[in-house]
């Protein structure tokens, strides 16, 4: 509200809308410099206010605390950017700013009313209207401030953080369709506005600020200040902190929370709004408004919240506005521009926003702008850049690149970062350095990852029989890192500090420096990752080319959905076709199919034809063949294509349902035992014959409940048992399951997890729709680099242990994780802790060993070493943490968890709690000086939050009975095996609006490299329904094709002139059509496909047609997608306000 022209307010009063009573006296409690109102003393103000001035009420404001990003006000003028002070919290935090309204940034776009969820009665979207300017020096008010706005009087500024609240009403909150929900929400009836909303240009009525403070208590004063900014319909979920984090207790979430130390059972009840034509009651300390159900309130349907000191738990109501008749709703402006932190690509702005629907609109609450909050696209781009052209060194020890982006590494002393990655690279030095931050100590490991094509091969040391080089105490292998002393007589262990003679024959002098003299003819002396050759010590038998057996399932299921004819025609075109795969030197392949019964077929190369050999007594296995099983490919060429083309015809009129599974495994195990190897299982339904028969336990009724985890374990220990025998042989497991109906993943599943295999899931298999992904999978599976019989051994500093290993792994102790398999993919995670404390002078070290045989028949021992820096600094730990890596172990442990019999509510919480933890203490140690209004986030873990709503959102873990047990345990021990960049892509999918590439948007450059298109945010509201859009999460590949695509577009594409002439079923490969558009497309999804390990098949999706629209949905990380699934803006804004809780009962405490 504008003061009237020509008025002079008293001092310390400022012009604000109309409110309750308040006394201006100060409070028994307050600070002696603190005005009422006030929640800090006047001597400076937090980012975006005047000096001396309160926050914004109830908006959280995220600004650059520690180089993290801001939302809110933006950068005042003459602020030190971020990270220019110590973490730019003390400095960013004493300086004023004033910003003129309106940013110029696009609001996300908005699907049409038809899509919109459950039409309310009046519902209206608000337009926007140019940006204001800022007043001139002669519109500004006698007595104001310099740079403030008409209306804004004295140091507070009431009035312009009321009206910046009013500004971002307009803000849509991102939510998918209705059409594609999964279930129609009912909302209640929209409650009419009871006082129009004046418009920001107009002068507003002011009435005098004696009279307003001369009824109402200091408490409600205070609280006006600090209202809290909460969503309407926010469930109440009691949490325990201690149970992750170890901190203090979290009050509960809701719109009117009592004093911070207060019990759940005395908060205040959560306040419904109410029916509709009934009066809404406004809240003590604010101003009547209607917003519709689940929208975030500012003051509005909520109780402000104030410092603890403040509080009362019945605040005094004043009198009820009179109510006037409804006017229609006058432009308003968009929020002021704010700078994140993180630079927002030009696809990622959306399309333009939709024009106001006609009709009187209850405005929507404030809330956080969603164009402002950082996200993975912008970061990945940003962290992009800074490798294109320059290499990244393995010895910086201030981090390294993101495991998402494409960089060339030199190793020159510390392993590359695609081998070993840890969650901070500056180490604390003390337990409770962790236990102050709250991150995880953790760390990841990828021992056989693929190198990029420019990148130096490992080498590989002989050392001859005796194997390498090792300390007499630790048993830690030579490496860069250990020290020569004593004339090069001696070394000194880098991991336990222990002097080792060196061998004669290993003998050399040392030079000035104290380094050898022959270090450079040494690659184990300057790399960080070396391959030494294991001596006859390492091998408990003779090591051999690996052996790769097929096990087909031949019964009636699998011939009816098209199995045995797509996995015979697929295994010839891998081993024979013209793209066919080159198997390593000396492999050997075998192949048995069963039903009831279990076929051996000898493929010897004198045979004509294969031969089958039937074992029907399941009770008694065993392999009726001493040769001829296991055959090289191309001696046996004609066999084995014979073979495979002749198995359709031969099992067509097979009556019998069901599989052996457990009696087929046995056969395998027994054919395998002298050799080790790798086995393929090919199954189409529930193995309900036979030994480790199952039974059909689903039950919908416990979906979505507690009992549910039940269904997470495996349903006897027969499939388990089998598993470590195979890993004791050296067997991985391969699992591709066919299933139409329920085919429990839960207990066949271990069969892969524990031998460290692969597993896959083609649900409801179709043969002309499947059998393009099934080709690709089987077909990447066998043509990466493999080894088998492996084990792999963690060794840390003295002072540090490794606490526990998750990952698809099996271990009998504590320390060796044995990999009956490894692959490129293979990843396992590890937690650290603190034995003692660590010397800040000092570094850390870590070594992975792992002790494998190639494919090839050699036994090798791959290390990996790494040297990290030591602090002392919760700030150091911070600012060089690895989010990435953090996400990554918390989904193992949360997998671990949920299949190991915690329900999916309490992992949800638990991940949850140390979202807030970890957001918590970064701002009680590296932001202290910061108001609690603002929710600051540090640039190291500014997506933490991001993330952690995806992963409770995700098919493995979010809440809800429309997922079945099938696909969510599929999800689970996929998550439980993936490497770190696939897992964060999983999470938040890339997507390219390929109908707007530029002309060289798949054009080589000069390093005969393909760069990726600008990426767009993973929001239904970002999709333009006149574009095409590409979307990749690591496991599908989707083609999202817009309902308002022009006829031009769709020709250049599909060749069609309309988009319902698209035969999208049909679709699994884009026809390549005459156009630069058709093309580019084509290139870009080859080189999606290239950097995965799984086959991307396409999928054409049209909007509003196919009715997998739901499943491309539920891909987009940002949008609500069900009741307890929140869209990321409303789960920022109720984590703030836990923050807040949390830090106020800190507060609490110290005074």
């Amino acid at each position: 509200m504008h003061p009237r022209p020509g008025q002079q307010l008293p001092p310390q009063q400022h012009a604000v809308r109309p409110r309750p009573p308040m006394q201006p006296q100060q409070h028994p409690q307050q600070h002696p410099q603190q005005q009422p109102g006030q929640t800090r003393p006047p001597a400076g103000g937090p980012i975006g206010t005047p000096q001396g001035s309160v926050p914004r009420p109830g908006m959280p404001q995220v600004r650059p605390g520690a180089g993290g990003p801001m939302v809110g006000p933006g950068r005042p003028a003459g602020a030190r950017p971020p990270g220019s002070g110590p973490f730019g919290a003390p400095q960013m935090a004493r300086q004023q700013t004033m910003h003129a309204p309106g940013s110029g940034q696009p609001r996300p776009f908005a699907p049409p009313a038809h899509l919109q969820p459950q039409p309310l009665a009046r519902q209206q979207t608000m337009p926007v209207m140019a940006p204001k300017q800022p007043p001139t020096p002669q519109q500004q008010h006698p007595g104001q401030h310099p740079g403030q706005h008409p209306g804004q009087q004295g140091p507070m500024g009431g009035l312009n953080a009321a009206m910046n609240a009013m500004n971002l009403r307009n803000q849509p909150r991102p939510q998918t369709p209705p059409h594609i929900q999964p279930q129609p929400q009912h909302m209640p009836q929209q409650q009419p506005m009871h006082q129009p909303v004046q418009p920001m240009h107009q002068p507003m009525q002011q009435q005098p600020m004696q009279a307003q403070m001369s009824q109402s208590p200091p408490q409600q004063a205070a609280a006006i200040t600090d209202t809290q900014m909460r969503p309407s319909r926010t469930r109440r979920v009691y949490m325990d902190p201690n149970a992750i984090a170890g901190g203090s207790a979290v009050p509960p979430t809701g719109p009117q929370p009592g004093p911070p130390s207060a019990h759940p059972s005395q908060q205040q009840p959560h306040a419904r709004p109410p029916a509709y034509g009934q009066q809404q009651q406004p809240p003590v300390g604010g101003r009547s408004s209607v917003g519709p159900p689940g929208a975030v309130g500012n003051g509005t349907g909520a109780a402000p919240m104030a410092r603890q000191r403040y509080m009362t738990h019945q605040p005094t109501p004043y009198r009820q506005p009179q109510l006037q008749p409804m006017q229609p709703m006058q432009p308003m402006q968009q929020p002021p521009a704010v700078n994140t932190g993180a630079p927002m690509s030009p696809a990622s702005a959306g399309p333009s926003p939709v024009a106001a629907h006609a009709g009187a609109v209850a405005p929507e609450r404030p809330r956080i702008d969603p164009n402002l909050i950082p996200y993975p696209s912008a970061v990945q781009e940003a962290d992009q850049r800074n490798y294109d052209e320059q290499s990244f060194y393995s010895s910086n020890r201030s981090g390294v690149p993101r495991a998402s982006s494409d960089f060339h590494c030199v190793d020159d002393g510390n392993c590359n970062p695609r081998f070993m990655r840890v969650s901070t690279y500056s180490f604390p030095n003390r337990s409770e350095l962790v236990e102050e931050s709250n991150i995880p100590l953790s760390m990841v490991i990828q021992p056989l990852a693929k190198l990029r094509y420019d990148e130096t091969p490992i080498p590989i040391v002989d050392f001859g029989a005796n194997g390498p080089i090792r300390c007499d105490s630790c048993r830690a292998y030579l490496n860069v890192h250990m020290t020569f002393i004593n004339g090069g007589r001696k070394f000194l262990c880098n991991l336990c500090r222990s002097e080792n003679v060196v061998p004669s024959e290993y003998f050399a002098n040392l030079d000035m420096s104290g380094k050898r003299v022959d270090i450079d003819q040494r690659p184990e002396l300057k790399l960080g990752t070396v391959e030494y050759a294991a001596g006859k010590d390492f091998s408990n038998r003779v090591p051999q080319p690996i052996t790769y057996l097929f096990a087909i399932d031949v019964s009636f299921n699998a011939n009816q959905n098209g199995l045995v004819k797509v996995c015979a025609q697929t295994l010839k075109d891998i081993l024979y076709g013209d793209s066919s795969t080159a198997l390593p030197l000396g492999a050997r392949v075998g192949i048995i199919t069963y039903d009831r019964s279990i076929h051996f077929y000898n493929l010897s190369a004198g045979l004509e034809q294969a031969t089958m050999l039937v074992v029907p007594d399941l009770d008694d296995i065993f392999v009726p063949l001493s040769k001829g099983l296991f055959v090289d490919p191309e001696e046996s060429r004609n066999v084995i294509e014979g073979l495979l083309d002749s198995l359709p015809s031969m099992f067509e009129n097979n009556k019998n349902a069901e599989a052996t599974l457990g009696g087929m495994m046995k056969a395998a195990y027994n054919a395998l035992e002298s050799s080790g190897g790798k086995l393929f299982v090919f199954q189409s339904n529930l193995p309900t014959f036979g030994p480790g028969a199952l039974t059909n336990r689903d039950n919908i009724k416990l979906h979505g409940t507690d009992k549910e985890r039940d269904l997470f374990v495996p349903a006897n220990s027969f499939y388990s048992n089998m598993a470590e025998e195979c890993v004791n042989i050296g067997v991985s497991v391969n699992m591709y399951l066919f299933p139409t109906s329920y085919i429990d993943v839960a207990s066949l599943g271990v069969l892969s997890t524990t031998t460290a295999g692969n597993l896959y899931t083609y649900q409801h298999f179709h043969a002309e729709r499947d059998a393009n992904k099934f080709a690709g999978d089987l077909k990447l599976d066998m043509s990466r680099r493999i080894g088998y019989n492996g084990v792999l051994r963690i060794r840390v500093s003295e002072g540090l242990r490794i606490v526990d290993h998750v990952g698809n792994m099996f271990m009998r102790n504590n320390t060796d994780v044995e990999l009956a398999g490894i692959d490129n993919d293979t990843t396992i995670g590890a937690t650290l802790r603190h034995d003692a404390q660590l010397d800040e002078k000092g570094s850390v070290y870590i070594q992975a060993a792992l002790l494998y045989t190639t494919a090839a028949g050699e036994r090798r021992i791959r290390v990996h070493n790494l040297a990290l820096n030591v602090t002392a600094a919760i700030a150091s730990v911070i600012k060089y943490a690895d989010v990435d890596v953090s996400v990554t172990v918390l989904t193992k442990l949360a997998i671990a968890e949920a299949m190991g019999g915690m329900s999916l509510k309490e992992i949800r919480e638990q991940l949850s709690n140390k979202c807030v933890s970890i957001l918590a203490s970064y701002r009680r140690h590296c932001a202290p000086s910061s108001s609690v209004g603002q929710l600051i986030l540090p640039e190291s873990f500014k997506l933490f939050p991001l993330y952690t709503c995806a992963l409770i959102k995700s098919v493995s873990l979010r809440a809800g009975s429309d997922v079945s047990i099938d696909k969510r345990v599929y999800h689970m021990m996929m998550l439980k095996g993936l490497p770190v960049a696939s897992t964060i892509v999983y999470y938040y999918p890339r997507i390219f609006g390929v109908h707007s590439l530029a002309p060289d948007a798949t054009t080589p450059d000069a390093y005969q490299r393909i760069r990726l298109p600008p990426m767009t945010r993973a929001s239904y509201q970002r999709l333009d329904p006149a574009g095409i859009f590409l979307v990749e999460n690591g496991d599908t590949l989707k083609l999202w094709v817009g309902q308002d695509c022009s006829p031009q577009l769709l020709q250049d594409v599909f060749g069609a002139q309309s988009i319902q002439s698209i035969n999208a079923p049909a679709l699994h490969e884009l026809p390549l059509q005459n156009s630069q558009t058709s093309q580019q497309i084509a290139t870009l999804i080859d080189v999606l496909r290239k950097y995965r390990s799984r086959f991307l098949s396409l999928q054409v999706i049209r909007q509003k047609i196919d009715p997998h629209e739901y499943e491309f949905a539920a891909m987009l990380t940002e949008d609500k997608q069900g009741p307890e699934q929140p869209d990321y803006p409303s789960f920022l804004v109720e984590t703030h306000g836990r923050i807040r809780s949390e830090l106020q009962a800190q507060m609490s405490k110290n005074w």
